[in-house]
């Protein structure tokens, strides 16, 4: 994880302070004690004397193993003779040691080089008071995030806001707890309350709690701050350029909020551009939608965005299609559903197929230099008519997008289509798609 030096060092003063402060107390109480117990300024001057006697064996001693273990036998007896004394007059045997914060590392950060959990929290909680600072990370989570809000009705037979936000919600969620320094860049796009900083520092919560490093903050305020450091205006910033780059995870909030000039606007590119070379992820949050960030920042920028940011992968059937959720989509999984699918008496028979619907997903996913795949569920060989009648009104598709995978809630069901399955795959040319779950877990429940 790579935290910043400013981090790291505050980690450690904190302990430093805390290895400090329970020296002194512990003296304090060492000297008070003694004051009120006169006897423990014996065993302790004895305890001392040992101590010389044994770094004197080394040189002086003919046996210094067998003085050794005579020395430390007396200490040990004088120790219990101090933990008696201690308890006979009121007190925890245990009144003179030193109480550290972390009786695991003493308070020095690490256990046999390694460092330890308390330094490992205190680096977290660091992140997080910079970002609080700024913007009430504590207060934004996945449980707060709430879709209530959002209307449940679809316009145009698009998809509801509601489910939208959902499904984005659920994304982010398998985002953050997968998240590591090869993830993907993400853009949020969106009105004003819609809820991009909420997911964007609920992100930035789980993160954190990983282990990784965070950096939050405006384009404006981040941009303003390089800019000021570019120029030798170095007090009181809060962002400095190679934390910006290096960070595991930038969060780049309120994109064209900031003030356009050509510094910015290079500033901006390189920002994107070299954590995109660094495989360094970045989620960047706009007002704009995606066609007025092509029309306000040039090709350099938004080709980089539109290139290699993205949003949601989408699992869907096919049967509806909604442009502007499209946009921001890296892999639409279509499942249309053939005629095998379904009772005859089933209400949906008439609606399963929407050749329409679906050529709208491949043009956009032409356009967008979006990935897709078209995957069928074969039951019997009119299923494989049912595919070709399909695919032959459809355009810009290719053999590899197509999926096949044989039907079967069960292992034995499964083999009985499994053959036939690759035999069509192999004869046009299309990919094989197997029922993982079913073939490791058969038809367990939950998995």
């Amino acid at each position: 994880m790579s935290y910043s030096i400013e981090t790291y060092d505050k980690a450690q003063n904190i302990l430093d302070r805390r290895k400090e402060k329970a020296t002194l107390e512990a003296q304090s109480r060492i000297d008070k004690l003694c004051a009120e117990i006169p006897e423990l300024n014996v065993i302790n001057r004895k305890l001392a004397q040992i101590g010389l006697n044994i770094s004197r064996t080394f040189f002086t001693s003919k046996d210094p193993q067998a003085d050794i273990n005579k020395l430390r036998i007396e200490s040990l007896a004088l120790q219990e003779e101090k933990k008696n004394l201690l308890k006979k007059n009121g007190y925890d045997e245990n009144e003179l040691a030193i109480k550290y914060t972390c009786t695991a590392c003493e308070d020095t950060g690490f256990i046999n080089g390694r460092r330890c959990k308390c330094f490992v929290n205190l680096l977290k909680e660091i992140e997080r008071d910079k970002i609080e600072k700024i913007a009430p990370i504590e207060e934004c989570t996945f449980d707060t995030f709430s879709t209530e809000y959002y209307p449940d009705i679809a316009q145009n037979g698009g998809i509801s806001p509601k489910y939208r936000a959902e499904k984005i919600k659920e994304s982010c969620i398998g985002y953050a707890t997968n998240f590591s320094k090869g993830a993907k860049n993400l853009l949020f796009t969106g009105g004003t309350g819609l809820g991009k900083t909420h997911l964007s520092l609920a992100i930035a919560n789980v993160v954190i709690n990983r282990g990784y490093s965070v950096i939050y903050g405006t384009a404006q305020n981040i941009l303003g701050d390089l800019q000021n450091e570019n120029f030798g205006r170095i007090d009181n910033l809060k962002y400095r350029e190679n934390e910006i780059l290096d960070v595991d995870l930038l969060i780049l909030d309120d994109l064209g909020t900031e003030f356009k000039s050509a510094y910015t606007i290079s500033c901006l590119y390189n920002i994107i551009n070299t954590r995109i070379g660094a495989k360094l992820p970045t989620i960047i949050s706009t007002n704009y939608t995606l066609k007025e960030l092509l029309e306000f920042y040039d090709q350099r920028i938004t080709s980089r965005i539109t290139g290699e940011y993205s949003l949601l992968t989408l699992e869907t059937n096919a049967t509806l299609f909604d442009p502007e959720l499209a946009r921001y989509i890296d892999l639409f999984s279509l499942s249309p559903k053939l005629s095998s699918s379904y009772t005859l008496a089933s209400p949906l028979s008439s609606q399963r197929l929407n050749p329409e619907c679906i050529q709208q997903y491949i043009s956009s996913a032409r356009q967008y230099q979006k990935d897709f795949q078209l995957k069928f569920v074969y039951a019997c060989d009119e299923d494989i008519d049912e595919i070709q009648q399909l695919l032959s009104v459809l355009q810009a598709w290719k053999n590899d997008d197509i999926l096949l995978m044989p039907l079967g809630g069960t292992p034995e069901i499964m083999r009985r289509n499994m053959r036939k399955t690759l035999e069509y795959c192999i004869r046009n040319g299309w990919r094989y798609c197997d029922r993982l779950h079913i073939s490791l877990f058969g038809d367990k429940a939950g998995v």
